[in-house]
C-alpha cells in the first residue's frame, strides 16, 4: 500500500518497480497500482489525462529548467 507513506513510500515503490523487484519477489502491490502513480506524479501528463476525460483544468504549462521559466513569463498573462 504504497499511498500510506506519503512521497517517500511513492518514490520508492516507483523505483522498486523499475528495478523489478516486486516481479522478481511476486510481491503484489495493494491499492493504487504503479501505472496508476506515475499517470498522477507526472504533471503533464496528469493534466493530458485530465483534458482527455474532459475536465476541465487550469491554463499551465511545464518547464524544466529556471531560464525555461523565465521565458514564460515574460508571455504570460498574470492578473
Amino acid at each position: 500500500m504504497l499511498s500510506y507513506g506519503g512521497q517517500t513510500a511513492l518514490n520508492c515503490g516507483v523505483k522498486l518497480d523499475e528495478a523489478g523487484i516486486f516481479e522478481k519477489y511476486g510481491i503484489k502491490v495493494l491499492g493504487t497500482q504503479i501505472p496508476g502513480i506515475m499517470a498522477t506524479e507526472d504533471r503533464q501528463r496528469f493534466k493530458d489525462n485530465m483534458q482527455e476525460c474532459g475536465v476541465p483544468v487550469l491554463n499551465s504549462k511545464t518547464v524544466h529548467t529556471f531560464d525555461d521559466a523565465k521565458k514564460l513569463l515574460k508571455n504570460w498573462d498574470i492578473l
